[in-house]
């Protein structure tokens, strides 16, 4: 009975650290793209599987990333009010950090004072969500240079590491 009992402790302690250690192995940063990269449209700022993006200075969207063989996957987790202002150049919404489910909240009425259907709203509402909530990338990276390209349509960004 005792033996019975620790091969089943053993085998339960070998099914978790299976499934940590496949979840640690997929779920990867890449240090290297820790830092601030910019070129003259673009910043992002990337720390330990946290990221933000600033375009021409204003603030877009934040949120979570991983790398795995070269691949970054970035998930919007926030916008800022200041980037749905600078699409419409009106003081529409308050400058701070929305969820998604509050940016959507928010956006939803000034979309229909545009005198949009809701047919309208919801398109507009999914790709303006769709733009920025979770995008990949294939990236290059070395100590200054980091090459991001979008493989649906296979746009390059190219940024150089701000010191």
């Amino acid at each position: 009975m005792t033996l019975q009992k620790f091969s089943l402790k053993i085998t339960v302690m070998v099914i978790i650290f299976g499934i940590v250690t496949v979840g640690l192995i997929e779920a990867q940063t890449d240090n290297r793209l820790n830092g601030t990269w910019i070129n003259d449209e673009v910043e992002y700022r990337f720390r330990d599987g946290n990221y933000e993006v600033l375009y021409s200075g204003i603030m877009s969207d934040r949120g979570t990333y991983t790398t795995n063989n070269n691949i970054l996957n970035t998930n919007a987790t926030h916008i800022h009010g200041t980037l749905f202002n600078e699409i419409f150049d009106l003081p529409i919404l308050e400058i701070k950090w929305y969820t998604i489910n509050e940016f959507v909240q928010a956006a939803r009425p000034i979309f229909f004072e545009f005198g949009m259907s809701e047919r309208e709203v919801n398109d507009a509402i999914y790709e303006l969500i769709n733009d920025v909530v979770s995008i990949s990338y294939t990236y290059s990276a070395d100590t200054n240079i980091l090459i991001l390209t979008n493989p649906n349509d296979r746009s390059v960004i190219i940024l150089n590491r701000k010191l």
